[in-house]
């Protein structure tokens, strides 16, 4: 990990975010050479909250972003709600995942699917030494410390889909932003890294069309590559956007104790049917993958009537654009309407309003790194 770098997982409305920046700035300290990620989270729902209760958390997210951004390479909020701040407002949309918001038990699997797919860029085996310094350098420029962080689950694809026919269809952007008040699908993004994953080499092309290709002059018939197909859809949706693109075979395994969120329309190995899962069963090319025999044999006594799924293919990332600009714009624009002396418990635990304020300045200085000016 010392070779590398660190990533860190850390609460960031409640007091764990103060022991987080605490050993955050340990790291630095010790490491000062080493890149550090932080992923700053928030739960999706917080039922029984009071007024005070919501701008408390407020101040601890100022005051935990704000110091996170000193002392790390770069930072990214992960949140499944929209708003994220004095509460997490309405739960981000996925429109093959049926989940229960309220139950931390599948917030934190679709979280945690984000973050393991997000870090295989640096965490394959493949990947070089550097790959986490490089992903912060690129990603950190021009002072911009925070990303926006983005999870499509499943990365939908037909059973008997390629990758090209599936992108040469594709309605809608390719992701959900997980990070509060970024709409990276209506914003243009400067940089970025994208992470695919569970697309195998052999579902690049229909093999039965490559002559059909070979007569077209679509660039992206001339692809030898799963990274290199998705490089020129990526810079073809999105102008003048710097992409790196870091490929994956691996899917997710989704098996318990993942919970199964996802519709009856999603098939055993991720993919999108036109049919429901059970109905499925008796396709035989499904029932003589090795992988679903296995699953059978390991869970089906102890599985629902409806079979589950067992892995499915993903794409998630991180970016840098404007919005996230509106997301610090906005938190700091919620602690700033704060009367901070009403809050004694602050001032108790010894944090002075000149601190408060010098906070909101540099959050506010951060924020201006991301007007369209600084653009790359």
């Amino acid at each position: 990990m010392v070779k590398v770098g660190f990533h860190i997982l850390l609460d960031g409305y409640d007091g764990f975010g103060g022991l987080g920046v605490g050993a955050l700035q340990y790291l630095r300290d010790e490491y000062p050479s080493k890149s550090t990620l932080v992923f700053p989270t928030l739960p999706s729902t917080f039922p029984d909250s009071t007024a005070q209760q919501d701008s408390c958390r407020v101040l601890n997210l100022m005051f935990c972003l704000q110091n996170v951004s000193e002392h790390c390479s770069l930072f990214a909020p992960l949140c499944l709600g929209s708003k994220g701040w004095r509460q997490p407002g309405p739960p981000r949309t996925f429109p093959h995942l049926l989940y229960d918001a309220s139950l931390a038990y599948h917030s934190s699997a679709i979280l945690a699917t984000a973050l393991d797919t997000i870090t295989l860029r640096y965490r394959c085996r493949e990947s070089s030494a550097s790959g986490l310094a490089e992903l912060c350098d690129e990603l950190s420029r021009h002072g911009r410390r925070a990303a926006a962080t983005s999870l499509g689950l499943p990365f939908a694809m037909k059973p008997d889909g390629f990758l090209l026919d599936t992108l040469e269809t594709w309605q809608g952007p390719l992701w959900q932003s997980l990070s509060p008040n970024c709409l990276l699908e209506e914003d243009r993004i400067w940089m970025q890294s994208v992470v695919l994953r569970g697309i195998t080499p052999n579902r690049m092309r229909n093999p039965k069309k490559e002559e059909e290709y070979t007569l077209k002059s679509n660039q992206a018939y001339t692809c030898t590559s799963i990274k290199d197909m998705l490089s020129l859809f990526l810079s073809c949706c999105s102008y003048a956007t710097l992409s790196h693109v870091t490929v994956a075979n691996s899917a997710c395994r989704v098996t318990a104790p993942f919970p199964q969120l996802f519709s009856d329309y999603v098939s055993i190995d991720g993919s999108i049917s036109d049919t429901k899962r059970f109905e499925n069963t008796t396709n035989k090319k499904q029932t003589s993958d090795k992988n679903y025999v296995n699953y059978l044999h390991l869970f089906a006594p102890y599985s629902e009537p409806r079979l589950c799924v067992y892995s499915v293919p993903a794409i998630a990332g991180l970016h840098t654009s404007s919005s996230v600009g509106t997301m610090l714009e906005s938190l700091h624009f919620q602690s700033n309407r704060l009367q901070f002396k009403k809050f004694h418990h602050f001032i108790s635990a010894g944090l002075e309003e000149d601190e408060y304020k010098e906070c909101l300045n540099q959050l506010l200085q951060l924020r201006e790194c991301y007007y369209e000016e600084f653009d790359v």
